[in-house]
């Protein structure tokens, strides 16, 4: 089936305005995911556009997540590794590019009345250029997204723990597990003390 006008240009968006600027730095570029992975050290870093279903092929409105991985949280959170071709719902840490910006949440849309479509190539660009890319420049190793998994936490509390656990992080580790058992439910203390007796 043929795209559409609207689809054509958000493709463009994606591959001839924003990915030049990663594939520079070495980043896959698979759908719309632009994906770096360190294969000695097991970590990688994602930028993902996520259409909203809400919308058709002639108005797509979107947003942009970004996420840092490490094999070994996805490991303790699916019990398998995806390397090179981690997703982004995986990543240890996840965040958007309006967080990232403003924390407001930021979506974008182009339509088929969309008479400018340069302002919003450049906006994007922008904000790319201003927060995403400073963002991901400093991720430079696995001890990096431990900094970040404990300064940003996860939405994975299980996998958030074991991570920091078995990669130095005892004491703070265990503390948040201290934490989610204050407000856990019955099902959740029995998961939580489960992985306490693991730990311990």
């Amino acid at each position: 089936m043929a795209k559409t006008e609207t689809e054509r240009q958000f493709d463009n968006l994606v591959s001839k305005v924003i990915y030049p600027h990663f594939k520079a730095m070495g980043y896959k570029k698979k759908g719309n995911n632009f994906r770096y992975y360190d294969n000695d050290n097991e970590f990688g870093k994602i930028v993902n556009f996520q259409k909203s279903s809400f919308y058709s092929k002639d108005h797509i409105h979107f947003t942009v997540n970004v996420g840092l991985y490490l094999a070994d949280f996805e490991f303790y959170l699916t019990g398998k590794k995806s390397a090179e071709k981690f997703s982004e719902p995986i990543c240890a840490v996840r965040q958007r590019i309006g967080k990232l910006m403003s924390k407001l949440d930021t979506w974008y849309d182009i339509d088929s009345e969309t008479e400018n479509i340069e302002k919003v190539q450049r906006k994007l660009e922008q904000d790319f250029l201003n927060c995403v890319i400073p963002y991901l420049n400093k991720i430079k190793t696995r001890e990096d997204i431990i900094y970040h998994l404990i300064i940003e936490g996860s939405d994975y509390t299980i996998a958030q723990i074991k991570t920091l656990y078995y990669n130095g992080q005892q004491e703070r580790a265990l503390n948040i597990l201290k934490r989610e058992y204050r407000g856990a439910t019955d099902v959740e203390k029995k998961w939580l003390d489960d992985l306490k007796q693991e730990l311990i």
